[in-house]
């Protein structure tokens, strides 16, 4: 046995996967030996704490008077799962989680979990030395110019730098090499579910013009509480179909832990309400009534069915027993949709099927369901490592239909014919398995060349047109494109 497979025996009880053996044994040694960053950009379910905790554990016994720290995400729960990942590791090596200044400028431990907000104001007096920097969900933080981040880095000097993120594409547009894993080889490994997707239309009241450029919902969107109710109430018989079962309390029940994601408070407010008219039992955890994620810990560790969130568990949320995620927030960022997913992909401990449902706006159903299968197909390991932050080049199924039309040429009527797309039906089948299983049925396409909902790609026979028919086809042809997109 190698060293990493020999810890993952002692410190976890079990086998380390062939990935995480590759990764840790050859492609972590042989980029830290080009680069000293190194981005690890594994999807989540993967394993890449793990990962990570047994990398650091090996560079302190090679190097026993260095440090590492440790930033996760703003948010303390983040903070909290990391440092339990370490403290259920075993490790040989001495760590603290530090909440406050006082406890980061008195620590020690070799390695040091917490937050950057925690130590930024203190960085002028602190007098520590750190070698190594591991930053969790690298993706938000590590790149902002003049950032909490870019100052620590400005002030430590580490020798190594490893980043950690399951969202690479802001790497990727920076040309960085990528170390990678993605959802494609976790779920054909066996190492996580493959969940069913289904959509329901929702009744709010939303167009293109109520995005950002990051495709988000602007914040003065309505979305008032009756279409909330309503739209809960649209989703009601699809989940009924699923659970073979009447009502909401009996669907929950037979689901088991269901997590809300909502787009801001108002609206999960409206949404508890809903499931306390019911006289169902829900918690609602935001920053305004849950500062310490107390309620998040208790729907973890209780019989509680139902959390209701909003931008919380979004990232980095581990709960093998979650089976059922609800996503009402209305966006449609391709990045953001992939993590939403995620947390709904690792392996129930009694293999239970697990449930991804996406309320979407009738008025935008197509756009809406593209940009869905966009960010699943991001599962894929040919997207997810080329994936930049601009999806216009992600591989897509679709649904292709030729339709004939009939032409007036010179007095007589000829047939043309032209590819439209539509948006695949989501089936009673895990998503993964179903694109696997009708590859062949469906029509894969980038989504540059599908959006806009309509195909402009036109068979046509030019020798039967003279010059100026086909040039008045040509000017007709780019008017209509234009005025789709």
């Amino acid at each position: 046995m190698n060293y990493f497979e020999t810890w993952y025996k002692r410190h976890k009880d079990y086998e380390i996967r062939p990935y995480a053996d590759r990764i840790l044994n050859k492609e972590l040694p042989k980029a830290f030996d080009k680069n000293d960053v190194v981005v690890l950009a594994a999807t989540p379910n993967s394993g890449k704490t793990l990962m990570a905790v047994a990398w650091m554990e090996k560079y302190l016994l090679e190097n026993p008077s260095h440090r590492i720290l440790v930033l996760t995400h703003n948010q303390s729960i983040l903070r909290k799962q990391f440092y339990n990942d370490i403290y259920d590791a075993n490790v040989n090596f001495s760590y603290e989680r530090v909440d406050n200044v006082e406890d980061f400028n008195n620590s020690f431990s070799q390695v040091i979990v917490t937050l950057p907000q925690t130590i930024i104001g203190s960085l002028d007096d602190n007098d520590s030395q750190f070698n190594v920097l591991v930053v969790d969900e690298a993706h938000h933080y590590y790149n902002v110019k003049n950032g909490m981040v870019s100052k620590i880095i400005n002030k430590y000097k580490f020798q190594k730098q490893l980043l950690l993120t399951g969202t690479p594409a802001p790497f990727i547009a920076e040309k960085r090499d990528i170390i990678a894993v993605s959802l494609e080889e976790l779920i054909e490994g066996g190492y996580c579910a493959d969940p069913l997707v289904l959509i329901a239309k929702a009744s709010y009241s939303i167009s293109l013009n109520d995005f950002t450029k990051n495709d988000e919902l602007r914040k003065e969107t309505k979305l008032t509480d009756k279409d909330t109710f309503e739209s809960l109430n649209i989703l009601l018989p699809i989940i009924e179909s699923k659970t073979l079962t009447t009502g909401w309390e009996s669907s929950i029940e037979a689901f088991g832990k269901t997590m809300i994601f909502c787009n801001r408070v108002s609206q999960a407010r409206d949404v508890l309400s809903y499931f306390l008219n019911f006289k169902i039992k829900a918690q609602l955890s935001t920053s305004e009534n849950d500062s310490t994620g107390e309620f998040i810990d208790d729907f973890i560790q209780s019989d509680l069915k139902i959390l209701i969130v909003v931008d919380r568990g979004v990232l980095g949320f581990n709960l093998p027993e979650l089976v059922c995620i609800i996503d009402m927030k209305c966006g449609k960022n391709i990045s953001n949709l992939f993590q939403l997913f995620n947390r709904i992909t690792r392996l129930h401990p009694d293999n239970k099927q697990k449930y991804f449902f996406k309320l979407i706006p009738s008025s935008l159903a197509f756009e809406y369901t593209y940009m869905l299968s966009a960010a699943l197909a991001l599962m894929f390991s040919k997207n997810y490592i080329k994936y930049n932050g601009t999806p216009n080049e992600i591989v897509l199924p679709v649904i292709r239909t030729r339709v004939e039309k009939k032409e007036e040429v010179s007095g007589k009527k000829r047939g043309k014919g032209e590819f439209q797309f539509e948006p695949i039906h989501y089936i009673d089948i895990p998503v993964f398995k179903m694109w696997k299983q009708y590859k062949e049925t469906y029509y894969w396409n980038t989504l540059k060349e599908i959006k806009g909902l309509k195909d402009i790609h036109i068979i046509r026979n030019w020798k039967l047109y003279d010059e100026k028919e086909n040039y008045n086809f040509c000017i007709k042809t780019i008017k209509e494109y234009y005025k789709i997109a």
